[in-house]
Protein backbone atom coordinates (compact mmCIF):
# COMPACT_ATOMS: atom_id res chain seq x y z
CA UNK A 1 0.00 0.00 0.00
CA UNK A 2 2.79 2.39 0.93
CA UNK A 3 4.52 1.65 -2.37
CA UNK A 4 1.28 2.44 -4.25
CA UNK A 5 1.01 5.88 -2.59
CA UNK A 6 4.68 6.56 -3.35
CA UNK A 7 4.16 5.73 -7.02
CA UNK A 8 0.99 7.88 -7.17
CA UNK A 9 2.68 10.95 -5.63
CA UNK A 10 5.66 10.51 -7.91
CA UNK A 11 3.37 10.36 -10.95
CA UNK A 12 1.51 13.51 -9.92
CA UNK A 13 4.78 15.32 -9.30
CA UNK A 14 5.96 14.55 -12.84
CA UNK A 15 2.66 15.81 -14.30
CA UNK A 16 2.80 19.08 -12.35
CA UNK A 17 6.40 19.61 -13.40
CA UNK A 18 5.49 19.08 -17.05
CA UNK A 19 2.55 21.47 -16.85
CA UNK A 20 4.67 24.07 -15.11
CA UNK A 21 7.08 24.13 -18.04
CA UNK A 22 4.30 25.47 -20.27
CA UNK A 23 3.54 28.46 -18.01
CA UNK A 24 5.49 31.71 -18.14
CA UNK A 25 7.74 31.87 -15.10
CA UNK A 26 8.05 35.10 -13.09
CA UNK A 27 11.26 37.03 -13.64
CA UNK A 28 12.35 39.23 -10.72
CA UNK A 29 14.80 42.07 -10.44
CA UNK A 30 17.08 41.85 -7.44
CA UNK A 31 16.91 45.26 -5.73
CA UNK A 32 17.45 46.24 -2.14
CA UNK A 33 14.32 45.81 -0.08
CA UNK A 34 13.68 49.39 1.01
CA UNK A 35 10.48 50.37 2.80
CA UNK A 36 8.62 51.46 -0.33
CA UNK A 37 10.61 49.53 -2.91
CA UNK A 38 9.83 46.09 -4.29
CA UNK A 39 11.26 43.99 -7.13
CA UNK A 40 9.58 43.99 -10.52
CA UNK A 41 7.64 40.78 -11.14
CA UNK A 42 6.96 39.98 -14.77
CA UNK A 43 6.05 37.09 -17.04
CA UNK A 44 8.51 36.33 -19.82
CA UNK A 45 7.57 38.34 -22.91
CA UNK A 46 7.65 37.17 -26.54
CA UNK A 47 7.09 39.76 -29.28
CA UNK A 48 4.70 38.34 -31.88
CA UNK A 49 5.59 41.05 -34.41
CA UNK A 50 9.24 42.04 -33.79
CA UNK A 51 9.46 44.10 -36.98
CA UNK A 52 6.47 46.32 -36.14
CA UNK A 53 7.95 49.15 -34.08
CA UNK A 54 4.74 51.22 -34.25
CA UNK A 55 3.07 48.84 -31.78
CA UNK A 56 5.03 50.60 -29.01
CA UNK A 57 4.07 53.97 -27.57
CA UNK A 58 7.62 54.82 -26.47
CA UNK A 59 11.19 53.64 -26.67
CA UNK A 60 12.83 52.04 -23.66
CA UNK A 61 13.17 54.58 -20.88
CA UNK A 62 13.54 54.68 -17.14
CA UNK A 63 10.39 54.97 -15.08
CA UNK A 64 8.64 53.99 -11.87
CA UNK A 65 5.99 51.31 -11.41
CA UNK A 66 3.49 51.78 -8.56
CA UNK A 67 1.68 48.74 -7.17
CA UNK A 68 -1.68 48.14 -5.57
CA UNK A 69 0.06 47.14 -2.32
CA UNK A 70 1.45 50.68 -1.94
CA UNK A 71 5.02 49.82 -2.97
CA UNK A 72 6.95 50.81 -6.07
CA UNK A 73 9.87 49.90 -8.32
CA UNK A 74 11.93 53.00 -9.09
CA UNK A 75 14.31 53.73 -11.97
CA UNK A 76 13.50 50.57 -13.89
CA UNK A 77 13.66 50.30 -17.69
CA UNK A 78 10.15 50.06 -19.14
CA UNK A 79 8.08 50.73 -22.26
CA UNK A 80 4.39 50.55 -23.14
CA UNK A 81 3.03 48.23 -25.84
CA UNK A 82 -0.08 50.00 -27.19
CA UNK A 83 -1.21 47.03 -29.28
CA UNK A 84 -1.26 44.60 -26.37
CA UNK A 85 -1.90 47.31 -23.74
CA UNK A 86 0.96 45.88 -21.71
CA UNK A 87 3.72 47.37 -19.60
CA UNK A 88 7.06 45.82 -20.53
CA UNK A 89 10.15 45.71 -18.36
CA UNK A 90 13.75 45.21 -19.48
CA UNK A 91 16.06 43.42 -17.04
CA UNK A 92 19.30 45.25 -17.71
CA UNK A 93 21.46 42.48 -16.24
CA UNK A 94 20.77 40.19 -19.20
CA UNK A 95 18.39 42.22 -21.43
CA UNK A 96 15.51 39.80 -21.03
CA UNK A 97 12.06 41.33 -21.41
CA UNK A 98 9.01 40.64 -19.26
CA UNK A 99 5.38 41.72 -19.12
CA UNK A 100 4.65 43.33 -15.75
CA UNK A 101 1.63 41.66 -14.15
CA UNK A 102 -1.18 44.14 -14.79
CA UNK A 103 -3.33 43.21 -11.80
CA UNK A 104 -0.55 44.31 -9.44
CA UNK A 105 -0.01 47.71 -11.08
CA UNK A 106 -1.91 50.81 -9.97
CA UNK A 107 0.04 53.24 -12.19
CA UNK A 108 3.40 53.87 -13.81
CA UNK A 109 5.41 56.87 -14.98
CA UNK A 110 7.80 57.23 -17.91
CA UNK A 111 10.69 59.63 -17.51
CA UNK A 112 10.93 62.44 -20.09
CA UNK A 113 13.86 64.64 -21.24
CA UNK A 114 12.20 67.43 -19.24
CA UNK A 115 12.56 65.92 -15.76
CA UNK A 116 9.74 68.09 -14.44
CA UNK A 117 7.28 66.39 -16.78
CA UNK A 118 6.69 62.67 -16.37
CA UNK A 119 4.29 60.74 -18.58
CA UNK A 120 1.85 58.94 -16.26
CA UNK A 121 -0.47 55.99 -16.90
CA UNK A 122 -3.11 54.64 -14.51
CA UNK A 123 -4.74 51.22 -14.35
CA UNK A 124 -8.47 51.52 -15.07
CA UNK A 125 -11.22 48.88 -15.27
CA UNK A 126 -14.06 49.73 -17.67
CA UNK A 127 -17.23 48.13 -16.33
CA UNK A 128 -19.67 49.72 -18.80
CA UNK A 129 -19.74 46.81 -21.25
CA UNK A 130 -20.90 43.20 -21.04
CA UNK A 131 -17.59 42.25 -19.45
CA UNK A 132 -14.99 44.21 -17.53
CA UNK A 133 -12.02 45.49 -19.53
CA UNK A 134 -8.72 46.34 -17.84
CA UNK A 135 -6.60 49.01 -19.52
CA UNK A 136 -3.84 51.51 -18.95
CA UNK A 137 -4.89 55.13 -19.50
CA UNK A 138 -2.45 57.98 -19.97
CA UNK A 139 -3.19 60.96 -17.75
CA UNK A 140 -3.75 64.07 -19.89
CA UNK A 141 -4.90 66.31 -17.01
CA UNK A 142 -6.32 65.72 -13.55
CA UNK A 143 -8.42 67.81 -11.18
CA UNK A 144 -12.12 68.47 -10.71
CA UNK A 145 -12.33 67.57 -14.38
CA UNK A 146 -9.85 64.92 -15.53
CA UNK A 147 -9.04 63.62 -19.00
CA UNK A 148 -7.30 60.37 -19.91
CA UNK A 149 -6.31 58.65 -23.14
CA UNK A 150 -6.22 54.96 -24.02
CA UNK A 151 -3.26 54.82 -26.44
CA UNK A 152 -4.67 51.97 -28.45
CA UNK A 153 -3.39 50.90 -31.86
CA UNK A 154 -5.15 48.36 -34.06
CA UNK A 155 -3.53 45.86 -36.41
CA UNK A 156 -5.08 45.71 -39.88
CA UNK A 157 -4.30 42.10 -40.66
CA UNK A 158 -5.22 42.32 -44.33
CA UNK A 159 -2.76 45.17 -44.82
CA UNK A 160 -0.36 44.07 -42.06
CA UNK A 161 -0.06 47.54 -40.55
CA UNK A 162 -1.00 49.36 -37.37
CA UNK A 163 -3.37 52.34 -37.21
CA UNK A 164 -3.94 54.69 -34.30
CA UNK A 165 -7.19 54.16 -32.44
CA UNK A 166 -6.76 56.45 -29.44
CA UNK A 167 -9.77 56.72 -27.14
CA UNK A 168 -10.34 59.58 -24.70
CA UNK A 169 -12.10 59.51 -21.34
CA UNK A 170 -13.34 62.39 -19.22
CA UNK A 171 -14.07 62.20 -15.50
CA UNK A 172 -15.84 64.65 -13.22
CA UNK A 173 -17.79 62.61 -10.72
CA UNK A 174 -17.95 58.86 -10.69
CA UNK A 175 -16.23 56.83 -13.39
CA UNK A 176 -14.54 58.09 -16.57
CA UNK A 177 -16.71 58.09 -19.70
CA UNK A 178 -15.65 58.08 -23.33
CA UNK A 179 -15.74 61.33 -25.25
CA UNK A 180 -14.23 62.90 -28.34
CA UNK A 181 -11.96 65.88 -27.66
CA UNK A 182 -14.11 68.34 -29.57
CA UNK A 183 -15.60 71.59 -28.32
CA UNK A 184 -19.31 70.54 -28.47
CA UNK A 185 -18.63 67.32 -26.55
CA UNK A 186 -16.47 69.04 -23.95
CA UNK A 187 -19.11 71.72 -23.37
CA UNK A 188 -21.78 69.05 -22.87
CA UNK A 189 -20.12 68.10 -19.57
CA UNK A 190 -20.62 71.59 -18.11
CA UNK A 191 -23.72 73.68 -17.24
CA UNK A 192 -24.91 75.95 -20.05
CA UNK A 193 -24.14 79.06 -18.03
CA UNK A 194 -20.43 78.16 -18.20
CA UNK A 195 -20.28 77.53 -21.96
CA UNK A 196 -19.56 81.14 -22.88
CA UNK A 197 -16.65 81.40 -20.45
CA UNK A 198 -15.15 78.11 -21.67
CA UNK A 199 -15.45 79.15 -25.32
CA UNK A 200 -13.75 82.45 -24.49
CA UNK A 201 -11.00 80.60 -22.63
CA UNK A 202 -10.30 78.34 -25.61
CA UNK A 203 -10.36 81.26 -28.04
CA UNK A 204 -8.12 83.52 -25.93
CA UNK A 205 -5.44 80.85 -25.51
CA UNK A 206 -5.77 79.55 -29.10
CA UNK A 207 -6.36 75.99 -27.88
CA UNK A 208 -7.27 73.14 -30.21
CA UNK A 209 -8.67 70.19 -28.31
CA UNK A 210 -7.44 67.72 -30.94
CA UNK A 211 -3.91 68.50 -29.73
CA UNK A 212 -3.05 66.66 -26.50
CA UNK A 213 -0.92 69.45 -25.03
CA UNK A 214 -3.65 71.98 -25.86
CA UNK A 215 -6.27 69.65 -24.38
CA UNK A 216 -4.25 69.35 -21.16
CA UNK A 217 -3.86 73.12 -20.93
CA UNK A 218 -7.58 73.63 -21.59
CA UNK A 219 -8.60 71.24 -18.80
CA UNK A 220 -6.12 72.82 -16.38
CA UNK A 221 -7.47 76.31 -17.17
CA UNK A 222 -11.06 75.13 -16.79
CA UNK A 223 -10.20 73.60 -13.41
CA UNK A 224 -8.61 76.88 -12.33
CA UNK A 225 -11.72 78.74 -13.47
CA UNK A 226 -13.90 76.35 -11.48
CA UNK A 227 -11.98 77.17 -8.30
CA UNK A 228 -12.40 80.93 -8.68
Amino acid sequence: MRNSWTILFGFLFVIFQALGQGIGQPVCEGVDDFVNETPVVAIQYANELPSKKEQFWNNWTTGTVYYTNGKKSSKVTIRYNSWKDELLWLRVSDYKTGTVIRGRVSSFTLDQPDVSKKMRFVHYTDTTGFQNVDMFLQVIAEGKTSVYCYRKVTLLKGEDKFVLNHQYYIKQEGKPVKFKPRKPQLLSFFPKEKHKAIRELLRTHHLKLSNDSHLAEAIELINQMEHQ
